[in-house]
């Protein structure tokens, strides 16, 4: 298995994302940030194109404060759900739900640590 660094995690905590898109794909984008002291770090960032069938990815992070964004395009404030087909998605560790959604305006932030207790992650809506 390739890492992205020489030295792997001493602690593995499996986080998982799966998203179904709607019929707009190509306006959905996610950021997976860290905070690294007093700033946050990207450590991944996924843009759906047009066509996309349901998404879905494991990331093996390390113990640490993280942020889960997801972003539509400004103009539809629809989020990933729409009244045509209804999009979601969900964000989840070891198979333990953070956070899970579809119908926002323009940004969700889903803030949350690893190790993850439930009800200690927070989920603000922009837009």
């Amino acid at each position: 298995m390739a890492t992205s660094s020489s030295t792997s995690p001493t602690s593995c905590y499996w986080l998982t994302i799966a998203i179904n898109y709607n019929e707009k794909t190509h306006e959905t984008v996610w950021y997976l940030v860290r905070r690294v002291g007093g700033y946050w770090e990207e450590l991944k960032r996924h843009s759906a194109s047009k066509g996309d069938t349901p998404y879905s990815e494991s990331i093996c992070l390390e113990e640490g404060e993280y942020s889960f964004d997801i972003v539509e395009d400004y103009d539809a404030r629809d989020g990933i759900w729409c009244d045509h087909r209804e999009g979601s998605y969900n964000v989840t560790v070891h198979g333990t739900l953070i956070v899970e959604g579809g119908e926002f305006r323009y940004i969700e932030e889903t803030v949350f640590s690893l190790p993850f207790v439930a009800g200690t992650n927070r989920t603000t809506q922009y837009g």
